[in-house]
């Protein structure tokens, strides 16, 4: 017993050293992975970090602390996709409440991965389950709630540029700060790996010109072995170049160099009014305004509005004066960098991660001078991304450049988004357009407007109490009649609240009323004005209108009110521009052509099921943004007919065309149609198909410009075919609501 005793007292012993050598040297591990990893955090070395942080995460996939941390690291060197599922695991987890902030990294994410409506969603639930208010991160996502409600128009928002890679410059490192020396010479910021395999910032220069710049050489005594250099500007005669120096990630100041007959001098540091202890001044610009020369540049210094600021400074009798913070229309609690000031239109330009955009950090204008600028404006797609885009500049031509680090950067790869690259945009220049000679002639059947018009009315108006289905009032006067009750919502509908919440609801109202309702009153004189001059060519016009109330009384009383609405649409129609409607309205124009409206009175049927009908509840039912979206009139559709089936050789704004192609024989047919581009928008071919396999079809796959032709190259099998024939292509464009069909009639003869 006593030997078999000593065996086990031996197994246990040896499992127990085993055990404890095993656990000290993991503990040890843990120790150092950690010291290793914080000491990377603040050199702001992520990528490091992250590197440590998962051998953490892998030791204990349990430590939710270690896989937040680590999620934290694979954000901040932008490996979204690594960051994200990591994010979700913390959010998922027990200590949700002590990482809520987790829920906000997961929006972020999916806005730079341009999934914007479940980001929307998530910000929303973030603001709704934040226990604390005063965060900062709490503000970021109450403004990205509120910009996520002007993203549809910036989506749609688009400039003329084409914006392309500087591909002879740009590496998987970071390239960025591109400002034009001469014609030929560009500089600009780029970070590589010197002989030490350290990695630094360096100005270099290349010789090219437009969009092709290459042989980039380090520009000589500009740069310094041991700190970094970057974002350079040159004055008016280029012969003062002001750049940053960093020490380090957090630590830059500006100095400056002058062009002398053996190149640039040795750079000097700017004076301590510029360059302010215990912060940070980088992205300098210089411009001459007004006969005075001003210094920009970008600073998280005291005094300012949030992170980093945009400030300037006047230079006189070689002295700067104090820096001025540029006003909180340009900076906000979020960041606002890489000014850059136009002369040309007398505008600022910036970049910011806080105010309405796309992505991270998306470039703003705002016109007039230092004391007094504009509102910013988003300067929309192709040049802001749903990732970073900064640095912007603009020459006298409209061209310029800027960096990125947009899908497509040279780093984007399946693991991270390391680096900017530079990117050239220029102005897409308009072709002279040459009509094609060989274009078959259509006649067009049916053609429409193509203009969305939903118009808001308030609750049981016009004319409230009452079972007429019609009123003597036109939507114009309604409309009016409507803003004015706007203090009624903006205290009715808020009414209760406090805070955040309270200030979340006013914005709803507002947002309502400036993207619904007046926006529907701008729809209607658009339409009205377009529909009219349809009208005065001969075209006649059937419109289906249809109604919907919120569902605060009976269905029957609801289809009247509905019928009231349209009928304040139709008598708009009779007093727009003195009665020129009336004889289209009346079959009495000269020209014969008629305007029949069809009433479609829903009543309360199509209501969604959250809008309260509770009569007592007036906030919900009657001041909700979303009961008052239920109080509208929609034109559905518009046909129009042209009093005779004319001939239109080019013409693209049609719901359909019939081509007659005669006698044909043969084994095939094979024509091309030419649609030109009527429009100032530009569009592309979303689908093209036919309704029989013998037909094949070609086409440009191409964004079609205004005052462009889409070719259709169209093929027919006739074999097996004989007589009068018909065969269908549908059209489908991105600018159009609906297919446009092309009838293609022939007759089959047999010699």
């Amino acid at each position: 017993m006593m030997k078999g005793f000593k065996f086990q007292s031996f197994r246990f012993t040896i499992s127990f050293v085993l055990f404890f050598i095993f656990f000290t040297s993991a503990f040890a591990q843990k120790k150092q992975y950690t010291k290793y990893a914080e000491e990377a955090v603040a050199d702001g070395d992520f990528y490091g970090a992250a590197f440590y942080y998962q051998k953490l995460h892998d030791l204990d996939t349990a430590d939710i602390a270690i896989t937040y941390k680590l999620a934290e690291c694979y954000l901040n060197y932008n490996a979204y996709k690594k960051a994200y599922p990591l994010f979700e695991k913390a959010y998922a987890s027990p200590q949700k409440a002590e990482l809520i902030d987790a829920l906000y990294w997961m929006a972020m994410i999916n806005k730079y991965q341009e999934n914007y409506d479940l980001s929307a969603q998530q910000f929303s639930r973030f603001v709704k389950e934040a226990k604390t208010k005063s965060t900062f991160i709490y503000q970021s996502a109450m403004q990205e709630v509120k910009n996520s409600k002007v993203l549809p128009r910036l989506l749609k928002d688009t400039l003329k540029y084409i914006v392309f890679n500087l591909s002879g410059l740009n590496s998987p490192d970071a390239e960025f700060s591109a400002v034009l020396f001469n014609d030929s010479v560009l500089y600009y910021s780029a970070l590589r790996q010197n002989k030490e395999k350290e990695y630094k910032v360096k100005i270099y220069a290349a010789r090219g010109k437009s969009g092709w710049w290459n042989e980039d050489t380090m520009v000589k005594k500009i740069n310094v072995d041991q700190e970094s250099s970057a974002n350079g500007t040159f004055n008016t005669a280029k012969t003062k170049f002001i750049y940053s120096r960093c020490a380090n990630l957090k630590s830059c100041k500006l100095v400056v160099s002058y062009l002398t007959d053996s190149g640039w001098s040795q750079a000097a540091f700017l004076p301590d009014e510029i360059n302010l202890t215990d912060s940070t001044t980088t992205h300098p610009f210089l411009v001459n305004f007004s006969n005075k020369e001003i210094l920009l540049f970008s600073s998280n210094r005291a005094g300012g509005k949030g992170g980093m600021d945009i400030w300037y400074s006047e230079f006189s009798k070689g002295k700067y004066s104090t820096p001025k913070n540029i006003g909180t229309k340009i900076n906000s609690p979020g960041n606002e960098i890489t000014p850059f000031y136009n002369l040309n239109d007398t505008t600022l330009y910036f970049s910011s991660d806080w105010h309405p955009g796309l992505g991270g950090q998306d470039i703003f204008k705002s016109k007039g001078d230092f004391k007094s600028l504009a509102d910013p404006v988003n300067i929309g797609i192709p040049l802001n991304s749903s990732r970073n885009d900064q640095g912007f500049s603009i020459d006298t031509s409209g061209n310029g450049f800027l960096s990125s680090t947009r899908i497509g950067t040279l780093s984007d790869d399946s693991d991270a988004v390391c680096c900017a690259d530079l990117y050239r945009f220029e102005k897409i220049q308009e072709k002279k357009i040459v009509p094609p000679e060989d274009t078959l002639p259509f006649k067009v059947e049916e053609d429409y407007v193509d203009v969305s018009l939903v118009l808001y009315f308030h609750n049981d108006e016009p004319n409230p109490r009452t079972r007429d289905t019609l009123t003597h009032l036109n939507y114009a006067s309604t409309y009016i009649q409507y803003k004015k009750l706007l203090p009624d919502y903006e205290k009715l509908y808020p009414a209760d609240l406090k805070g955040e919440d309270k200030e979340m609801a006013l914005e709803d109202i507002h947002h309502f009323f400036e993207d619904y309702v007046d926006e529907g009153m701008n729809n209607l004189q658009k339409f009205s004005k377009e529909l009219l001059q349809y009208l005065d060519k001969g075209y006649s016009a059937e419109i289906v209108i249809k109604g919907f109330a919120s569902p605060l009384t009976k269905s029957d009383y609801n289809v009247n009110l509905s019928l009231r609405r349209i009928s304040s649409f139709i008598n708009y129609l009779k007093e727009y521009e003195k009665g020129a409607y009336l004889p289209y309205l009346n079959a009495t124009a000269a020209n014969g052509a008629k305007l029949s409206i069809t009433k479609e009175p829903n009543g309360e049927y199509k209501s969604k099921n959250d809008v309260s009908d509770d009569y007592n509840d007036v906030r919900n039912s009657i001041y909700s943004p979303f009961a008052a979206m239920e109080r509208r009139i929609e034109v559905v559709s518009v046909k129009l007919i042209p009093k005779e089936k004319k001939e239109i050789p080019y013409h693209d704004n049609f719901k359909k065309i019939v081509v007659e192609l005669g006698e044909v024989s043969g084994d095939k047919i094979e024509k091309k149609i030419f649609l030109k581009n009527t429009g100032n928008q530009s569009w592309e071919v979303e689908s093209l198909g036919a309704d029989c396999s013998c037909t094949k079809l070609t086409w440009q796959d191409q964004e079609i410009q205004p005052g462009e032709y889409l070719v259709i190259n169209f093929s027919i099998d006739l074999n097996n075919k004989l007589g009068s024939n018909k065969n269908v292509l549908m059209l489908k464009k991105s600018d159009s609501l609906a297919d446009q069909l092309i009838e293609l009639r022939y007759n089959v003869i047999r010699k």
